[in-house]
């Protein structure tokens, strides 16, 4: 029995090789594309991811500050809310948190200066395109009246940020009750 085997010497063709690199470079393309749509969405997700945590964090200072507001409990009447005009893009507040009266009586000034929240001078976060407190009594109507002050009982602040590269804003409308006013 005689086993032939079939020789082929001909190896690829060149037709046959550019077809095979053009395929390659296709499929190449193709991953390519995959990864920059992919870096693209992640790097997008870090921004908003960013932003939302500035978000949340500047909203937490200021409302434990807005929820002591008025603090005193040697009641000497002199701490709450500071702002005469009741503005609606800054806030003055005072309490008592150490039990001596004014020696060591905190004082918050939430303020936006440019595209800066500002706390009592320092920055606390950057792009931010708005910032609002709305006044808001014990029957929850909104107090816009200087007079009024005193009926104040919940403060209802909104926060925007923008991206750095102006893309996107998110926005945290928070009502943060001052548990100290009105006793």
């Amino acid at each position: 029995m005689n086993i032939y085997y079939a020789q082929d010497n001909k190896g690829l063709t060149l037709i046959e090789l550019m077809i095979v690199m053009v395929l390659s470079l296709v499929l190449m393309a193709a991953v390519y594309m995959a990864y920059q749509a992919q870096h693209k969405t992640s790097s997008e997700q870090q921004q908003v991811s960013a932003v939302q945590q500035d978000l949340r964090a500047v909203m937490n200072i200021m409302a434990k500050d807005i929820r002591n507001t008025g603090c005193d409990p040697l009641n000497k009447n002199s701490f709450g809310i500071q702002d005469a005009t009741l503005s609606s893009n800054s806030l003055d507040i005072t309490y008592d948190l150490s039990k001596n009266g004014t020696t060591d009586a905190k004082q918050s000034a939430y303020t936006l200066a440019g595209n800066q929240i500002q706390r009592n001078g320092t920055t606390l976060v950057n792009n931010v395109t708005t910032l609002e407190f709305v006044y808001i009594d014990a029957d929850d109507a909104e107090i816009t009246d200087t007079t009024a002050i005193a009926d104040v009982r919940s403060i209802q602040v909104q926060v925007s940020i923008q991206s750095p590269d102006k893309t996107f804003t998110r926005t945290l409308t928070r009502r943060i009750k001052c548990r100290n006013l009105g006793l």
